[in-house]
């Protein structure tokens, strides 16, 4: 389970960094 959410967590974060970079780079 913790594993699961680790990964889980790091694919989020990952993914809203990505969104936010290309936001900003607009």
């Amino acid at each position: 389970m913790s594993r699961v959410a680790v990964v889980t967590g790091g694919i989020g974060g990952l993914g809203t960094a990505m969104c936010r970079a290309l936001v900003e780079q607009g």
